[in-house]
């Protein structure tokens, strides 16, 4: 009887799975109402972009409609020759037009870019490229952030978003996401974390020993010199600051076993040991602990006053 059972569960959840197969796979291949090149448009035909996209330059909220309907495209096209339905559209017998975006951000400004010389290919990418209007080619987080660097232009997420902290995406929104988080920063350093979040954003969260998953395994503090030696941990993409360091080691008393040797600061006038030696060779090494605070004096003048 729980082998027949068994059996039901498995074949209800292939059958299951190979339902959401054939639908996604439906999606995937299903064409997009209207069938618009437009690197024949732009480079065979060599239109500019504002031929069909006509109030961009004016358009001072992401709301607005930026998309040609019929009207637009008769212009060109003899849009009464049922012949030529087909042209354009998946579907003559029911024609549709574009699907029209109107998700965008409100606030975003067409027209301070157009202003700024900003050409179309530099957010849109390579949508002069493009055979097929079934990509929406809009920019993500990523292309703006490549202008709105603070320098080039504000990178305040409110002068887009009309949220303080910006659009949230939607992997965030996921229940697991709080846990899986930490795996993809992981994956390039929190480079695209940085998009977003500054890096003291992490650490209101992370407090001490709240990870979940921890961090560091069992152990770490004793090893993590080696793992820092081999170059396996970024430390930095946490710890930025090297007091995080010397705090602990001050606290503990831990120091490089070089600086315990007797010879290692000379007790002479004009001999300051091996640490003098060392310092001649690689003065960076010192700095990665002895670095100079702002505003205070050199870490060398503590003991070296002449």
């Amino acid at each position: 009887m729980k082998k027949t059972a068994l059996n039901l569960l498995s074949v209800s959840i292939a059958a299951t799975a190979l339902f959401c197969a054939v639908l996604l796979g439906s999606a995937m291949l299903e064409k997009p109402e209207v069938k618009f090149p437009h690197a024949y448009h732009v480079e065979d035909m060599g239109m500019e972009c504002e031929i069909c996209h006509a109030e961009v330059a004016q358009s001072r909220s992401g709301l607005d409609d930026h998309l040609p309907g019929k009207d637009g495209c008769a212009e060109c096209h003899d849009v009464e020759d049922t012949d030529l339905c087909t042209q354009c559209h998946s579907n003559p017998d029911e024609p549709r037009s574009f699907a029209r975006i109107m998700s965008y951000s409100p606030k975003f400004n067409h027209a301070v870019h157009v202003e700024k010389e900003v050409s179309c290919a530099h957010c849109h990418g390579a949508v002069a490229k493009s055979d097929s209007s079934a990509t929406e080619h809009l920019p993500g987080m990523e292309a703006c952030m490549g202008c709105h660097d603070g320098m080039q232009a504000q990178k305040d997420c409110i002068l887009c978003h009309e949220n303080s902290r910006g659009k949230i995406p939607a992997d965030h929104v996921s229940s697991l996401w709080r846990r899986q988080h930490g795996d993809d920063a992981s994956l390039d350093n929190g480079q695209s974390c940085t998009l977003c979040h500054a890096r003291n954003d992490c650490q209101e969260c992370h407090q001490g020993d709240n990870l979940l998953p921890r961090a560091h395994p069992p152990g770490f503090q004793f090893k993590h010199a080696i793992e820092i030696r081999t170059g396996r941990t970024e430390c930095s993409a946490c710890h930025e600051q090297s007091s995080f360091c010397i705090e602990c080691h001050t606290e503990r008393n831990v120091y490089p076993l070089s600086h315990q040797r007797a010879s290692w600061a000379g007790t002479l006038p004009g001999n300051g040991g091996r640490h003098a030696v060392q310092a001649r060779i690689n003065i960076e090494l010192c700095s990665a602990c002895h670095s100079d605070e702002p505003d205070s004096d050199p870490v060398c003048a503590a003991c070296h006053e002449n």
